[in-house]
């Protein structure tokens, strides 16, 4: 890979980063001030089948306990 693809991919690797931290962040304090207002939304939903979670969302949600 030439070096300025290199520096090219690097660059959008960090913005790419930052952008999901910052969304990150943004999604813990909107969870924090609905919890912090005690509005809890359930929805009334049929019973369905068990499925797995994917791993996928499993890690998403870990990331935001961080």
């Amino acid at each position: 890979m030439p070096a300025n693809q290199r520096k090219d991919f690097l660059v959008r690797a960090i913005l790419a980063e930052e952008q999901r931290e910052v969304f990150k962040q943004m999604l813990r304090e909107v969870i924090r001030e609905e919890l912090a207002r005690g509005v809890v939304i359930q929805e009334h939903t049929k019973p369905t089948a068990e499925k797995e979670v994917p791993k996928q969302t499993l890690d998403f949600l870990a990331s935001l306990c961080d």
